[in-house]
């Protein structure tokens, strides 16, 4: 485990509710897939949870979902502020049976459809949010 500090370089939404946030600082802490962070966020007492979806020698990405409180307030957060991580957090996983490139980058898919099961039923509204990778 490493605390450092890190800068927000990219804050952006994916769909309505996914966030993909990349942050730069020293990474040395992370060293293989599957590890995940602990983010300090202002006025909250725990820290959030995130795995690292991606990372080189000078950051790291995470994808987040907006459920509650703190992940809301991740959301506002603007490029260049500077947040308190725990980095290298986790046994994380060997990649090293999987080839060269174990996996394609997240694809993100979000719609909206009114529909019924029945003429005899009333309508409703599906939403769908999903993202996924293949290997």
């Amino acid at each position: 485990m490493k605390q450092s500090v890190f800068e927000i370089v990219e804050n952006t939404a994916l769909t309505s509710k996914v966030m993909r946030m990349r942050l730069a600082g020293d990474t040395s802490g992370i060293e293989q897939p599957g590890q995940f962070v602990d983010i300090r966020l202002e006025n909250l007492f725990l820290r959030r949870p995130l795995s690292v979806c991606d990372w080189d020698d000078e950051s790291f990405t995470v994808l987040y979902e907006r459920v509650g409180r703190g992940t809301e307030q991740m959301a506002t957060l603007p490029n260049g502020e500077r947040l308190d991580v725990l980095t290298g957090l986790g046994n994380g996983f060997d990649l090293s049976l999987a080839g060269e490139k174990p996996l394609t980058q997240p694809y993100f898919i979000e719609t909206e459809r009114r529909g019924r099961d029945r003429e005899d039923k009333p309508e409703y509204k599906v939403k769908l949010s999903a993202a996924f990778c293949f290997s």
